[in-house]
């Protein structure tokens, strides 16, 4: 089977052939390369907070796996020669390749008709246009060449990851990019879309450089054969306004369809990987507001008991940072930038992550419901029920704690639920109600 090329494999004894694009080897959030024969063409990611904010070129020669090693045989033979443009069947991006042919072919795996897979090659070797009829004559000729190929500029002599080729996103207030600024801070690209998505203009300020963002509305990777956008937990096709899977979170929102975008108000939310939004909660159960960041997490506001029950600190927050808190995420309900500022983050910190199931909450509150809430004097609205949830998110019942006599403590509660658990380790974190009695 060739990558780039013609491919061959077998199908139930049938002969298949197809085409596929060079491997993208996705390495984590800040380094992306492209394999060709001749050059592995890369890009290193900058970010702020979780925004993109810049993206520089690099390149370094393809060394196929092997390559460089002592050769089998007696010792003082030399390296392995490798042909370049050339990879091994144990290369990693290989096998995941040919796996995933199997899988969507239904098959156990894919008897490979050659020993080694065939990288695209980069093709002839362009013409770069003269840099002093471009550019101003003090403009430095190794960034004018680089820039217009990297390739071929290293070619013919010049090191362009000492050169620097760097380009800066500039975002609208839902993560889209408007335009993009190359290393001088001169404007070099334009997008213009719908507010669905969908492009209506793609304009560069300069004909003679190759670079061309894949990272495009709400910041979100193009894909430029299927003009699709990926958010992570699902495709977004623009043409259409709709997600092309079901939501992974769609059980939580009977009420929406799992395939609409950003609750059909893209003006207003942003949808980072296509699941649902982060939800701040007050002491009470009620919604705040969200973070427009739709990673299904839960956040409660802290206590503003200086301690507890038993006379332990709670290390919560005054009342004062409370009303600010609350303020801020009704003000900024689903403005997933606004909680990315130096305030946001502010109000994030009197805010406890509390991202847990539905089946976790539901187990919680079958324990703490116990106490009914309604008061009273009998045994059952005054104790305290809790327990705790391990990092799988199994809850387990402690207590109940003893009843409180208001009368003999002059109005003290008393009916703290003690905990007792033999490794700390297997306690996400605790939780009990306060007797309503």
């Amino acid at each position: 089977m060739s990558i780039g090329d013609l491919s061959d494999f077998h199908k139930n004894a049938s002969f298949i052939k197809g085409f596929y694009p060079p491997p993208t080897v996705y390495v984590n959030s800040h380094y992306i390369a492209n394999h060709y024969r001749e050059q592995v063409l890369s890009s290193k990611h900058y970010y702020m907070g979780s925004m993109r904010f810049a993206s520089a070129l690099v390149s370094s020669p393809y060394r196929p796996p092997g390559w460089g090693e002592p050769a089998p045989g007696e010792e003082g033979e030399g390296p392995i020669e490798v042909e370049a443009g050339y990879s091994q069947e144990s290369d990693g991006v290989i096998q995941d390749i040919a796996s995933t042919l199997a899988c969507l072919n239904g098959l156990e795996e894919i008897q490979v008709e050659m020993s080694s897979f065939n990288l695209q090659s980069l093709g002839e070797v362009m013409e770069l246009l003269p840099c002093e009829e471009l550019l101003p004559q003090d403009y430095p000729e190794e960034l004018c060449n680089c820039e217009q190929d990297l390739y071929t500029a290293e070619l013919i002599g010049y090191d362009c990851n000492l050169v620097n080729i760097l380009y800066f996103y500039h975002p609208d207030y839902l993560g889209s990019v408007e335009y993009i600024s190359d290393m001088r801070g001169e404007a070099y690209q334009f997008f213009l879309n719908t507010p669905w998505g969908e492009n209506l203009e793609n304009q560069f300020s300069k004909s003679y450089t190759s670079f061309s963002s894949r990272f495009r509305f709400n910041g979100k990777e193009w894909d430029e054969e299927t003009g699709n956008f990926y958010y992570g937990a699902r495709y977004y096709d623009p043409k259409i306004s709709v997600w092309l899977s079901v939501d992974p979170l769609a059980h939580q929102f009977p009420s929406w369809s799992s395939y609409s975008f950003s609750y059909n108000n893209p003006l207003r939310f942003v949808d980072p990987d296509g699941m649902s939004a982060g939800d701040y909660i007050d002491e009470n159960g009620n919604k705040i507001g969200d973070d427009g960041i739709p990673d299904g997490k839960v956040y409660l506001i802290k206590t503003t008991e200086t301690e507890f029950d038993g006379g332990g600190k709670s290390g919560g927050i005054s009342e004062a940072e409370k009303a600010e808190a609350i303020s801020f995420v009704k003000k900024n309900s689903g403005d997933c930038w606004a909680f990315e500022t130096e305030e946001g983050q502010k109000a994030k910190g009197s805010f406890i992550d509390v991202s847990i199931s539905k089946e976790t909450r539901s187990s919680m509150y079958g324990i703490v419901k116990k106490d009914s809430g309604g008061g009273s004097t009998g045994d059952a609205n005054n104790r305290e029920y809790g327990g705790y949830v391990k990092p799988d998110g199994t809850v387990v019942e402690m207590g109940p704690g003893p009843v409180n006599d208001l009368k003999k403590t002059k109005g003290r509660n008393v009916a703290s639920l003690e905990y007792t658990v033999e490794n700390e380790k297997d306690v996400a974190y605790r939780f009990h109600s306060h007797p309503s009695g």
